[in-house]
């Protein structure tokens, strides 16, 4: 499982790769609580945070993929979509079920999940482009 913030995910776009190391950095936060036992708290503060963390960051992707013109933009959003989706699923079980292992493990499950399909294939392939346009 991929939890820690990795050279193969830099995208060599500074903004976004200080963004990608900041969820990295509260993933790791939370792990080190879930095994301390005091997750509780730590997972709907992190829950909080990722949700303010993917509308900022997202935003952010995507307008300057618009502004560029990127091509591959509407699959990227489309990924985006998915993963707040996923995100606000999460929250809402948070909601019912409260703080649970097994919810700490489906968060981190995703995050890594994420990083492995996302940053590492679509984020890339987005930075290529920012730095041939000039970006």
């Amino acid at each position: 499982m991929l939890t820690k913030y990795r050279e193969e995910l830099i995208t060599g776009i500074e903004e976004f790769d200080d963004l990608n190391e900041e969820l990295f950095t509260k993933v790791e936060e939370l792990m080190t609580e879930a095994r301390s036992g005091n997750a509780g708290q730590c997972l709907g503060r992190f829950l909080w945070f990722l949700q303010r963390y993917v509308r900022k960051h997202f935003r952010a992707e995507e307008q300057l993929q618009r502004s560029l013109g990127f091509s591959g933009y509407p699959a990227h959003k489309e990924q985006h979509d998915l993963f707040f989706e996923q995100v606000s699923e999460l929250q809402a079980r948070y909601g019912r079920e409260g703080n649970s292992t097994v919810l700490i493990v489906s968060v981190i499950k995703m995050l890594s999940d994420w990083s492995k399909t996302h940053i590492k294939t679509f984020d890339r392939e987005a930075a290529n482009f920012f730095r041939k346009v000039g970006g």
